[in-house]
Protein backbone atom coordinates (compact mmCIF):
# COMPACT_ATOMS: atom_id res chain seq x y z
CA UNK A 1 0.00 0.00 0.00
CA UNK A 2 1.21 3.30 -0.47
CA UNK A 3 1.90 6.36 2.29
CA UNK A 4 -1.26 8.08 1.82
CA UNK A 5 -3.43 4.92 1.59
CA UNK A 6 -2.15 3.67 4.84
CA UNK A 7 -2.59 7.03 6.55
CA UNK A 8 -5.98 7.28 5.33
CA UNK A 9 -6.20 3.69 6.43
CA UNK A 10 -5.30 4.20 10.28
CA UNK A 11 -7.27 7.59 10.49
CA UNK A 12 -9.91 5.95 10.15
CA UNK A 13 -9.18 3.57 12.16
CA UNK A 14 -8.51 6.29 14.96
CA UNK A 15 -11.19 8.08 13.83
CA UNK A 16 -9.27 11.27 13.15
CA UNK A 17 -10.14 11.60 9.98
CA UNK A 18 -13.17 12.11 7.70
CA UNK A 19 -15.26 15.50 7.53
CA UNK A 20 -13.49 17.03 10.30
CA UNK A 21 -10.58 18.56 8.59
CA UNK A 22 -8.79 19.84 11.24
CA UNK A 23 -8.30 16.48 12.84
CA UNK A 24 -7.78 15.32 9.57
CA UNK A 25 -4.67 18.00 9.25
CA UNK A 26 -3.75 17.06 12.86
CA UNK A 27 -3.44 13.26 12.01
CA UNK A 28 -1.20 14.02 9.13
CA UNK A 29 1.06 16.08 11.16
CA UNK A 30 1.38 13.19 13.68
CA UNK A 31 2.10 10.51 10.59
CA UNK A 32 4.12 12.66 8.99
CA UNK A 33 6.11 13.62 12.04
CA UNK A 34 6.29 9.42 12.68
CA UNK A 35 8.06 9.14 9.39
CA UNK A 36 10.10 12.28 9.74
CA UNK A 37 11.25 9.91 13.18
CA UNK A 38 11.89 6.45 11.19
CA UNK A 39 8.57 5.10 11.76
CA UNK A 40 7.50 2.79 10.27
CA UNK A 41 11.29 0.83 9.34
CA UNK A 42 11.95 -0.88 6.31
CA UNK A 43 9.94 1.72 3.80
CA UNK A 44 10.65 0.24 0.15
CA UNK A 45 11.59 3.60 -1.57
CA UNK A 46 14.37 4.66 -3.89
CA UNK A 47 14.92 6.91 -6.71
CA UNK A 48 11.55 7.24 -8.31
CA UNK A 49 9.68 4.48 -6.64
CA UNK A 50 7.20 5.59 -4.29
CA UNK A 51 6.66 4.14 -0.61
CA UNK A 52 6.00 0.84 -0.47
CA UNK A 53 3.86 -0.38 3.39
CA UNK A 54 3.76 -3.68 4.61
CA UNK A 55 2.27 -5.61 7.35
CA UNK A 56 5.66 -4.71 9.39
CA UNK A 57 5.13 -0.76 8.40
CA UNK A 58 0.99 -0.99 8.80
CA UNK A 59 1.59 -2.60 12.45
CA UNK A 60 4.33 -0.13 13.60
CA UNK A 61 2.73 2.83 12.44
CA UNK A 62 -0.21 1.45 14.35
CA UNK A 63 0.78 0.92 17.59
CA UNK A 64 2.78 4.52 17.70
CA UNK A 65 -0.38 5.81 17.22
CA UNK A 66 -2.10 4.35 19.90
CA UNK A 67 0.70 4.96 21.86
CA UNK A 68 0.78 8.32 21.26
CA UNK A 69 -3.08 8.74 22.06
CA UNK A 70 -2.23 7.10 25.42
CA UNK A 71 0.01 9.85 26.32
CA UNK A 72 3.99 9.08 24.99
CA UNK A 73 5.24 11.42 22.40
CA UNK A 74 6.33 10.59 19.09
CA UNK A 75 10.13 10.41 19.83
CA UNK A 76 9.59 7.72 22.59
CA UNK A 77 6.38 6.13 20.32
CA UNK A 78 8.32 5.50 17.36
CA UNK A 79 11.31 4.39 19.43
CA UNK A 80 9.10 1.27 20.90
CA UNK A 81 7.36 0.54 17.60
CA UNK A 82 10.66 0.16 15.40
CA UNK A 83 13.21 -0.74 18.21
CA UNK A 84 11.04 -3.87 19.24
CA UNK A 85 10.20 -5.14 15.76
CA UNK A 86 11.05 -9.18 16.33
CA UNK A 87 8.68 -9.12 19.19
CA UNK A 88 6.19 -7.51 17.43
CA UNK A 89 6.33 -9.88 14.74
CA UNK A 90 6.69 -12.84 17.65
CA UNK A 91 3.32 -11.56 19.12
CA UNK A 92 1.45 -11.35 15.60
CA UNK A 93 2.69 -15.54 14.65
CA UNK A 94 1.61 -16.22 18.06
CA UNK A 95 -1.93 -14.66 17.69
CA UNK A 96 -1.89 -16.83 14.43
CA UNK A 97 -1.49 -20.21 16.07
CA UNK A 98 -3.85 -19.19 19.09
CA UNK A 99 -6.73 -18.26 16.81
CA UNK A 100 -6.90 -21.69 15.70
CA UNK A 101 -9.09 -22.34 12.50
CA UNK A 102 -9.76 -19.91 9.60
CA UNK A 103 -12.96 -19.57 10.25
CA UNK A 104 -11.91 -18.45 13.83
CA UNK A 105 -9.53 -15.91 12.38
CA UNK A 106 -12.77 -14.30 9.94
CA UNK A 107 -15.04 -14.37 12.84
CA UNK A 108 -12.45 -12.13 14.81
CA UNK A 109 -11.88 -9.70 11.92
CA UNK A 110 -15.77 -9.43 11.21
CA UNK A 111 -16.32 -8.70 15.15
CA UNK A 112 -13.32 -6.46 15.14
CA UNK A 113 -12.61 -7.76 18.51
CA UNK A 114 -10.51 -10.90 18.91
CA UNK A 115 -11.27 -13.68 22.04
CA UNK A 116 -9.56 -13.05 25.39
CA UNK A 117 -8.17 -16.51 25.92
CA UNK A 118 -6.80 -16.38 22.41
CA UNK A 119 -5.60 -12.97 22.61
CA UNK A 120 -1.89 -11.20 23.22
CA UNK A 121 -1.46 -8.24 25.34
CA UNK A 122 1.22 -5.73 25.44
CA UNK A 123 2.64 -4.49 28.56
CA UNK A 124 4.44 -1.41 28.81
CA UNK A 125 5.70 0.41 32.24
CA UNK A 126 3.23 3.43 32.68
CA UNK A 127 6.35 4.92 34.29
CA UNK A 128 6.96 6.47 30.64
CA UNK A 129 4.42 8.55 30.62
CA UNK A 130 5.60 11.17 33.23
CA UNK A 131 8.90 11.10 32.77
CA UNK A 132 9.14 10.93 28.39
CA UNK A 133 7.50 14.12 28.01
CA UNK A 134 10.11 16.00 29.88
CA UNK A 135 13.55 14.70 28.97
CA UNK A 136 15.01 14.08 25.72
CA UNK A 137 16.34 10.58 26.39
CA UNK A 138 14.39 8.29 23.72
CA UNK A 139 15.15 5.10 25.64
CA UNK A 140 12.51 2.79 25.20
CA UNK A 141 10.01 1.42 28.07
CA UNK A 142 9.91 -2.07 28.85
CA UNK A 143 7.46 -3.93 26.64
CA UNK A 144 6.10 -7.32 27.83
CA UNK A 145 4.05 -10.04 25.73
CA UNK A 146 0.87 -11.16 28.18
CA UNK A 147 -1.36 -14.27 27.20
CA UNK A 148 -4.64 -13.35 27.38
CA UNK A 149 -5.56 -16.86 28.86
CA UNK A 150 -2.86 -16.02 31.87
CA UNK A 151 -3.94 -12.07 31.81
CA UNK A 152 -5.88 -12.63 34.98
CA UNK A 153 -3.78 -14.87 36.91
CA UNK A 154 -0.79 -12.09 36.41
CA UNK A 155 -2.80 -9.41 37.53
CA UNK A 156 -3.99 -11.17 40.52
CA UNK A 157 -0.53 -11.98 41.38
CA UNK A 158 1.24 -8.31 40.11
CA UNK A 159 2.38 -5.42 42.21
CA UNK A 160 0.44 -2.49 42.58
CA UNK A 161 2.98 -0.26 40.23
CA UNK A 162 2.68 -3.47 37.76
CA UNK A 163 -0.80 -3.74 37.69
CA UNK A 164 -0.77 -0.44 36.22
CA UNK A 165 1.31 -0.73 33.11
CA UNK A 166 -0.53 -0.43 29.99
CA UNK A 167 -2.16 -2.84 28.53
CA UNK A 168 -2.94 -3.15 25.06
CA UNK A 169 -4.95 -6.25 23.59
CA UNK A 170 -3.14 -6.84 20.31
CA UNK A 171 -5.20 -9.39 19.13
CA UNK A 172 -8.19 -6.73 18.63
CA UNK A 173 -6.22 -4.17 17.47
CA UNK A 174 -4.87 -6.38 15.04
CA UNK A 175 -8.63 -7.12 14.06
CA UNK A 176 -9.10 -3.88 13.42
CA UNK A 177 -6.43 -3.48 11.03
CA UNK A 178 -7.05 -6.04 9.12
CA UNK A 179 -10.49 -5.27 8.53
CA UNK A 180 -9.71 -2.36 7.14
CA UNK A 181 -7.45 -3.49 4.99
CA UNK A 182 -9.71 -5.83 3.47
CA UNK A 183 -12.49 -3.25 3.22
CA UNK A 184 -9.31 -0.51 1.45
CA UNK A 185 -8.22 -2.71 -1.18
CA UNK A 186 -11.22 -4.60 -1.75
CA UNK A 187 -9.97 -7.71 -0.62
CA UNK A 188 -12.00 -10.78 0.33
CA UNK A 189 -11.03 -11.82 4.26
CA UNK A 190 -9.76 -14.63 3.81
CA UNK A 191 -6.99 -13.43 0.97
CA UNK A 192 -6.30 -10.90 3.99
CA UNK A 193 -5.88 -13.21 6.74
CA UNK A 194 -3.20 -15.46 4.37
CA UNK A 195 -1.39 -12.30 3.79
CA UNK A 196 -0.79 -11.68 7.16
CA UNK A 197 0.00 -15.03 8.31
CA UNK A 198 2.61 -15.91 5.48
CA UNK A 199 4.31 -12.11 6.95
CA UNK A 200 4.04 -13.46 10.16
CA UNK A 201 5.71 -16.86 9.45
CA UNK A 202 8.24 -14.97 7.28
CA UNK A 203 8.87 -12.20 9.49
CA UNK A 204 10.07 -14.75 11.98
CA UNK A 205 11.54 -17.17 10.39
CA UNK A 206 13.23 -15.73 7.02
Amino acid sequence: MGSRDVEKLLGARLGDTGLDPERAIAFRGRFDRLRKLGCPSGVNTGKGRAASYGWTQIVQLALALDLINLGLTPEHAAAIATGNERWLGLACLRLTQLIGTPAAFKRAIDDEKWPLMKTIFLVIDVGALSGFKKGESTDSPSLGLQEGKTILEWLRSASAYEAANILIDLGTKTAQLMHLVALWSSKEIEGVITGFADWAEQHVNP
